[in-house]
Formats: structure tokens, sequence, C-alpha cells
């Protein structure tokens, strides 16, 4: 019997990039949807995320920014789980960190002008990650979920060769939105996203 398993393509995080030296997102706990709306973070939904929803297995990054070859910039893996009220309109989220590492671009650059990413853009060639606990800084459930649901699985292709380096993230949880925030060190930097459902 074959896999049900749909693998998305990538496609761009955030229209602009981001330029901020500082972290959107302070610390774990719950927002309002404006709140998260709001957020000047890269967002990929699960479009359906519901009890008798596909969920949203594994998502993929590819890290890009008009930084210099070899500048290393930071980022946060959140999850954001829908807490439904008595009404559509009371829905709020526990929105929490579920990985976080750095990045380091490369000399490699995206193909067209027009694309998702862009002959200025350099893609990261390097990535680390670690999964949250209680004890990482920032603190996080994502070794709650790797125990609890066999989840939070973090594989890394950083081949540090000029090439595209990917970082994955396998059984988040079923979140219905994640959230990737991102920190540059200089220029500006934005990140390429697929999910797995």
């Amino acid at each position: 019997m074959g896999s049900n398993l749909r693998t998305e393509s990538f496609r761009r995080g955030k229209l602009a990039n981001v330029s901020s030296g500082s972290f959107a997102i302070s610390a774990n706990g719950l927002m309002t949807q404006a709140t998260l709306d709001g957020l000047a973070t890269a967002k990929l939904y699960n479009v359906a995320a519901d009890v008798n929803a596909d969920p949203m297995r594994a998502v993929r990054a590819m890290f890009i920014g008009t930084a210099a070859d070899n500048t290393t910039h930071d980022y946060r893996v959140y999850g954001a789980w829908k807490i439904t009220g008595n009404t559509p309109s009371d829905a709020t989220y526990y929105v929490g960190c579920l990985a976080y590492g750095q990045f380091t671009l490369s000399s490699a650059v995206g193909l067209d002008n027009d694309g998702a990413i862009l002959t200025t853009e350099r893609i990261a060639d390097t990535i680390t990650a670690t999964a949250t606990t209680t004890g990482t800084s920032p603190v996080g459930p994502g070794d709650f979920f790797n125990n609890y649901l066999n989840g939070v699985g973090i594989k890394l292709f950083s081949p540090i060769d000029n090439t595209p380096a990917i970082l994955g993230i396998g059984e988040l949880g079923n979140p219905a939105i994640i959230l990737i925030d991102l920190k540059a060190a200089s220029g500006d930097v934005n990140v390429v996203l697929s999910r797995d459902i």
C-alpha cells in the first residue's frame, strides 16, 4: 500500500524580506488571531487544521538573504495551535517554539528576478538546529512533541559548499500555522518553505 504523503512546492515565506535585528516573537504563550496576523514572520498555514483534516506532517525550509557571503543569521520555528471559543471569532492560539538555530549565506544566488529566490539573494549552504526543551533558550515544546508524538525530528542537509542547505522538521504536532521568525545580522533575510501533508 502506498503512502498518502503529499509534498508541496517551495514558496517564498514573506513577500518582503526581514531586516530586523530582533525576533518578532518574544515568548511562548497565547495570542489572538489579530496579534498572530500582525507578526512580521513567515507563516505557513495548514489550510484545514482541524480534527478531520490531514495533519501538517513536516516542513522544509531554505534560507536566503541579501547580506554578504558567509554571514550568519538566526531563526526560530514556532507552531501555533488553535484554541476555539464559543464562536469562530473567539479563536486564540497557543504559540510555542519548536526549534531554533542559525544559517550562513553562501555565494550561490537565485536564478531569476521574479521567482521565489531572486538573483540578488544568496542561498544558505549551512544550517544548525536544536529542538527546544524546558532547558533551552528559547524554551519551547519541541522535546515534548518529540517524546509525545515521536515527532519534531530535525533533519539537516547542510553541505557547506555553496549549494542550498535544507532544514527539515517532521511530525510537528499538527499546528494550524508554522511561523519562521528571522533575525538578520546584516542586510535582510527570508525563507522559502514547503510542507508535507
